[in-house]
C-alpha cells in the first residue's frame, strides 16, 4: 500500500512541480510545493519506520506529514474553489464505513 501511495504522490508531485502558475496563483504553488516536500519526507520517513518492530517511531512521518497537510489547508485558503474534502465525507465513501478492501 505504501508503494502505490509513493507511485501516485510522484505523479502527483511531478504536475505540480512542472506547473507555471499565474502571477495571481503563486502563492498557492508556493504552499503545493512546500506540501509537496513535507509529504516527500513523511513518506521516506515512512519507508524505513514502519518496518519491522520500528512501530514505535510513527511519529517520525506524522511530523512532516501533518506539516505538508497544513500546507494544503493554506494552499486552499489562496484560491476559490480550492477546499479540503476528508475522504470518509465525500460520495465515494458511502456506504463504505468500516468496509476494508
Amino acid at each position: 500500500m505504501l508503494e502505490a501511495a509513493r507511485e501516485m504522490f510522484d505523479r502527483a508531485a511531478d504536475e505540480i512541480r512542472c506547473a507555471r502558475p499565474s502571477g495571481r496563483a503563486r502563492q498557492h504553488h508556493g504552499h503545493l510545493l512546500l506540501a509537496v516536500g513535507a509529504i516527500d519526507v513523511a513518506l521516506r520517513s515512512a519507508a524505513v519506520q514502519l518496518r519491522g518492530d520500528r512501530l514505535d517511531q510513527v511519529d517520525a512521518m506524522l511530523v512532516p506529514l501533518k506539516a505538508g497537510y497544513a500546507q494544503l489547508q493554506q494552499a486552499a485558503d489562496r484560491l476559490p474553489g480550492f477546499v479540503l474534502v476528508a475522504f470518509d465525507q465525500c460520495c465515494c465513501a458511502t456506504g463504505q464505513v468500516g468496509r476494508v478492501g
